[in-house]
This record gives structure tokens, sequence and C-alpha cells, in this order.
């Protein structure tokens, strides 16, 4: 019997979604409200919402790749909406999706009756419904906007209070003016450096700190390719510190040298903002950082020990899945979901999308998320039993919880896409056998474990020849990578480094064995003779 599967969305996540589930033989639509595919990275000057006219990416090309279609070599390292935008569009044209996709079309609600999806939604001023057997959510978060609430925003004309949401579409209005920009994302950094290029003056509010991540360390090299298997295996944390460390060293507290921005998080604890541009307009006066507000009175923003005459604020405080509860309104849309994807109450209802790595890019991991999903779908994988999937919820929560305090109160979907790729592709059957390749091939056991990590990790044993033959050439282009070759460097100096650490350990507990079988004043010349061992094992190695 046909499975159907109705896919809502159609950013990168839907597009994915639909792409797997098609390869797995299943029967699919998918909704788009819109009249085009591509989400947020479709710009359009006139609608709300989405990349800015001069966005270009965080992440670098390396990490947006999809893994059976990746960019051409040309593309640059952080490139421009349009060239994402197109090659989504070439993609869909690649594996003939458009036949399964239906724009225009607005989805009014979402029931469940009976063990089917019913999908009421408005077509050509035309009301339809149609029964579904599973039902993938890829709308993402960037639909309802958030307004913090602990900020009297009434004591400001409410014409002047305009989120990032609708920051396209009101530029004209912000030059020469003063701004007051809050938020330490990305968004807020991106808007604050265009603002100041038209703007009097722009004040950047940020409340809690924030850590920033410069894009690149070279032309040709961007920064995010810096981390491994060998780190996660090895020294993940101590790398962390490390990588924080330089940081502060060379640019100060948080990576800024702001101390009102100084985050009161380690690094890698919380959510990066990827990029420095800011610093620069900071220099030249244009932009001025503040701490954050403590209250507006009158007009005036008082931040904590200034007081602040702004013309406009902008609000880069993120959004909020409120638009779920119309779509879904029997639905607890907020509940923990098995690995931040399946409803643990109806595994047949699933989002796609819904999270947001720390580093790398939200399409890398929604496109295993949606190979999961097709895999699970079309019975390939089985999800384990309701009070195991509960436990697992509750442990991925707190260890969340724990790792990401500072951001967990509004972004408790925020992840480590390091361990959360390697957790799904183990339930996908996909993740790299690291023991058995260091014996069958060698040289790409070295690859996956010394040189940058990737989504081709996932692809190498792929049962299509053409998705494992561009995973392999991936890989290969990443190991002769400025990058890679650096990374590798590294990688062989930590090595000395546990390896000497390792020496001391077994040569101190071998001359305490030794002490106590011959007495601890003779022990002298069986900790030199130990050493002497040691290093003659380890000199071949």
């Amino acid at each position: 019997m046909d499975i159907k599967v109705a896919i809502i969305g159609g950013g990168f996540s839907g597009i994915y979604a639909l792409k797997y589930c098609v390869q797995e033989k299943l029967k699919c639509k998918l909704f788009e409200s819109s009249d085009s595919i591509g989400g947020v990275w479709k710009y359009n000057k006139d609608k709300f919402g989405g990349v800015l006219k001069n966005t270009y990416t965080s992440s670098s090309i390396t990490f947006l790749h999809p893994t059976d279609y990746p960019f051409p070599n040309n593309t640059p390292e952080f490139p421009h909406h349009s060239i994402i935008y197109n090659h989504l569009v070439d993609y869909i044209k690649n594996f003939d999706l458009n036949q399964y996709i239906q724009l225009h079309t607005y989805i009014t609600n979402i029931t469940k009756k009976k063990n089917k999806w019913i999908v009421n939604y408005l077509k050509d001023d035309t009301n339809i419904t149609e029964l579904f057997d599973k039902l993938i959510i890829c709308t993402g978060v960037h639909q309802n906007i958030n307004i913090p609430d602990d900020i009297n925003f009434n004591e400001f004309d409410k014409k002047k209070v305009i989120h990032s949401h609708y920051y396209e579409q009101n530029r004209e209005k912000f030059k020469g003016k003063k701004i007051m920009v809050i938020g330490g994302g990305e968004t807020a950094h991106d808007i604050a450096c265009d603002l100041s290029t038209i703007s009097d003056k722009v004040y950047m509010s940020i409340r809690k700190g924030q850590w920033f991540q410069g894009k690149i360390v070279g032309p040709y090299e961007s920064a995010d390719m810096y981390f491994n298997r060998y780190m996660v295996y090895i020294w993940c944390k101590p790398f962390a510190k490390w990588i924080g460390f330089l940081n502060e060293f060379v640019w100060g507290k948080g990576g800024t040298g702001v101390e009102k921005w100084k985050p009161n998080s380690t690094y890698g604890d919380s959510f990066l903002t990827k990029g420095r541009e800011i610093l620069l307009w900071i220099a030249k006066g244009k932009v001025i950082p503040c701490g954050g507000i403590t209250k507006i009175d009158n007009g005036d923003i008082h931040c904590n020990d200034e007081t602040i005459n702004a013309d406009y604020i902008i609000l880069c405080t993120g959004y909020n899945n409120s638009h779920l509860k119309k779509l879904l309104p029997n639905i607890d849309y907020n509940k923990n979901k098995y690995k931040l994807i399946f409803d643990p109450d109806d595994t047949s209802l699933s989002y796609c999308g819904f999270i947001r790595p720390f580093i790398t890019s939200l399409p890398l991991v929604s496109e295993l998320q949606a190979r999961l999903i097709s895999n699970v779908y079309s019975n390939k994988v089985e999800l384990p039993n309701k009070n195991s999937i509960m436990k697992t919820i509750q442990k991925d929560d707190d260890r969340r919880k724990s790792r990401f305090s500072k951001d967990y109160d509004r972004l408790n979907y925020l992840i480590n896409p390091y361990t959360y790729c390697d957790e799904i592709s183990n339930l996908i059957g996909c993740k790299p056998n690291m023991f058995k390749l260091f014996f069958t091939n060698h040289r790409l056991w070295r690859t996956l474990f010394f040189f940058p990590w990737s989504q081709f990790h996932y692809t190498i044993n792929s049962d299509n020849e053409k998705t494992k033959k561009i995973s392999i050439e991936q890989l290969e282009k990443i190991r002769n990578s400025i990058a890679g070759k650096r990374l590798k460097h590294l990688a062989n100096i930590g090595t000395i480094c546990v390896t000497i650490v390792l020496l001391i350990i077994i040569g101190i507990l071998i001359g305490i064995v030794f002490g106590f079988v011959y007495g601890f004043k003779k022990i002298g010349p069986y900790m030199v003779q130990a050493f002497s061992i040691l290093m003659l094992l380890i000199i071949p190695l």
C-alpha cells in the first residue's frame, strides 16, 4: 500500500524531506504558501522576512553542499544568497521534484482522525481537504516575530519600534537617523553593519553578552572548518577552551574586546555570532556598543549606566513557533521531541529543520534529519519503543540545558552539530565505522579522523555509487584545503602532547609498581628503564 506523506514548507528542509521521501518510493506532496520555493533564501523586496538584499552566508560553503549535488568548484567561500537560492532551484530540477511541489497553497489547519492526517488548505480560492499517512513540518522558526516582554516598548513611539523581520521594507527611513539595534546574533550584526553606511549613529545593545567568531582565517580559508573527529574523541573540550583563549588573546573578551558585550559563558557553550565586521564600524565611531536595556522612559532608552536618545529601535530578537498553534490546533508543538524530530506520542508527525547548530549550518543538519525521516516512514529504520524514546528525550534535553544554559530558555533547540549528526547517522546506519576503516582503508580513516569534519562523512557508504563518488571527491578537496593541512599539523601537535602525558603517567605507574616490589629507595633506576622502554616503543609509532 502506498504511504502518503504531506510536507509543509518549501525551504531547504522541505526540499530535502521531499527528495529523500521520493527516493524511498513514498507518495509525496509538498505544500508551499508562496509563489516560489526557497523559504528564507528567496529574496523579495516586497516580502517581509527572509534574506536581505546584501545577505551573504555566515557559514562557509563547505557546510552548505547537498551531499549528492554539491556546489560548483568556483563557488566563493561565503556566497551571496542568490547563489544559494539558484543552486536549490537546480537541485529540484536535477532530481525532478517540481512535479511533487504545490505552490500558492495556504494551509488552514491540520488535524488527525482515524490514523489519517487531515490537511485542509486553500488553493485558487477553493477549500480542499486531503488525507495523508505521515506529516512532516518544515516551516522553520522564521514565522512569528518574538517581542521581549521584559521591556515596556509602549514608552517609545510604537511606529518607530520595528522588528528585523520588516527591516528591508523600512530601510530608507533610517538614513541619517540614530538607531538602537537590540540583539547580538548574526541578524543584529549584519543590520548594524548595513546601517553604519547610511545612519548617523548605531547603538547595539546586547543583554547577556555574546561570543563573536571571525568567519575567515584567510581569503580562501574559512574558520568554521577547524574541527575534526580527533578532537571529538580525544580533546574536544580542551580544544574549545584553547580556541576561546586564542580568541580572547587576539581580539579581547568574547572575541571582540568590548567589555559591555562580555559573555557569561565559555566558548562553544553558547550560540556563536559568526562575523566580526562590526568591530571596524566600532573603530570608526559609527557603532556604539551598549549593555542590556533596563527600561524605556518617555522615549529615553536606559542601558545600565547610560541614557540614549534614538530615533528608531530595531528588534533583532528572533522568532517563536506560535504559528504552529494555528497550523496544528490539536497538537502540543512545544513538547520535547525525539532527536528534535519525532513527536514522541505519534511518530507519524515529524519536524525537519527545527534546530539551530551553534556552528556549521542548518541545511547540513536538516538533510541528515530528512534522511532519517524518510527511512523511518519507509520502514527501513525502526525507532525505539516509547519508554526508550522518552528516556532519550530527557537525557538529550538535560544535556542541552547544561551545555547551552545561557541560551536554553530562548533556544532550547540549540545543538552541537558534530555529536548530533553522529547520533542521527547512527540511527540511519550511515555513521562511519572508524575501527573498521582503520584496518580496511587507512587513508580514508586518516581523512575522516584528522582532517576537517564534514557532512560527507555520512555518505561514504552510500548505496548510490554516484553519491559515494561525490563524497570521496569532496573529502579529498577538504583534505587538500589550507584548513585541512593546518588542522593536520594541529592534530600532530595534539597527538604528541597526549602521548607525552600518557608516557609520563605510565612511567610513574610502572615506577610505583617497582617501588612496591623493590622498595621506594631503589625505584630511580627502574623509572629510567621504564621510560627508556616506553620511548623505544613509541619511536616506531
